[in-house]
């Protein structure tokens, strides 16, 4: 964020005509907010989830990714050596 690199990233996606939508300080919030993050993305249907910076932002977009695909799990009780069912969404 302090780079301007999501700002970048999101000028290219809207000059694609790609509709965006920004969930900053997402991996301090992903552990404590759950639901509603689950719920932000159900309301919004995206077609990708996009993790910018650090490991952390990383693990944060695919536990927000993994929260949209499975709303029903509970974030404490994965376990990285399960299998999730992930890229199967149906709108």
């Amino acid at each position: 964020m302090q780079l301007g690199l999501a700002q970048l990233v999101t000028d290219q996606l809207i000059a694609a005509d790609w509709r965006t939508r920004s969930l900053m300080k997402l991996s301090r919030a992903v552990a404590a907010h759950g639901a509603a993050l689950c719920a932000a993305l159900t309301q919004h249907q995206p077609d990708w989830i996009i993790g910018l910076g650090g490991g952390s932002c990383l693990d944060a977009a695919k536990a927000a990714w993994l929260l949209y695909e499975n709303p029903g799990i509970e974030l404490a009780s994965v376990n990285p050596f399960d299998h999730y069912t992930l890229r199967r969404r149906q709108s």
